[in-house]
């Protein structure tokens, strides 16, 4: 299942696999890059990302049969929240946002070609500011640039209205235009 599903197959789906857990395996492969993407790109780290994403289809098969379909929120909005909710109890275990381990990507950075490293270096400096961010900004900006999530998703899954997402995006963008000119002053 490499295109989007629709609408129509998502609850369709969704159904099934509120009969037989094996349904949900479409699902799960579907779903499963996309939410460990999102989850990457906010914790750095593979294995907590690995962790976080796997607890996440944890809790949406234990939680499949009180989840309702209805015409305004998509299945995967509702995964998102999920995920979005343990990044949340996450962070709160931690005491602190965790950094990416310099030392492991500097030795990355060494075995690179000297564009590449200018390449994954700015990645890298972009990812740093996005995560000084108030939390909820940070979400915003990775559903939307990481995850390449609509608006209309977007504010599903963080449970905003479309027109407060924009206003939400606009100053979440500011603040970190804000950072990274500051970093190179």
């Amino acid at each position: 299942m490499t295109d989007k599903l629709d609408k129509n197959e998502e609850m369709e789906l969704v159904e099934k696999a509120k009969q037989d857990y094996q349904a949900f395996e479409k699902l799960y492969e579907y779903y499963m890059p996309q939410i460990y993407g999102y989850l990457l790109s906010r914790v750095g780290n593979k294995e907590e990302a690995q962790d976080l994403t796997s607890h996440t289809f944890e809790k949406a098969v234990l939680g499949l049969h009180d989840y309702e379909v209805r015409d305004n929120v998509h299945f995967s909005s509702w995964l998102y929240r999920i995920a979005a909710n343990n990044l949340t109890d996450y962070y709160r275990r931690a005491g602190k946002k965790k950094a990416k381990d310099l030392q492991d990507y500097e030795n990355k950075l060494a075995d690179e070609k000297s564009d590449q490293v200018e390449n994954y270096a700015r990645r890298d400096q972009i990812r740093q500011a996005v995560m000084r961010l108030p939390e909820e900004y940070q979400n915003i900006i990775a559903l939307k640039f990481y995850q390449d999530l609509d608006n209309e998703e977007i504010s599903e899954i963080i449970g905003v209205s479309y027109n407060n997402l924009g206003v939400k995006l606009y100053r979440g963008l500011k603040k970190l235009k804000e950072i990274l000119s500051q970093d190179y002053e």
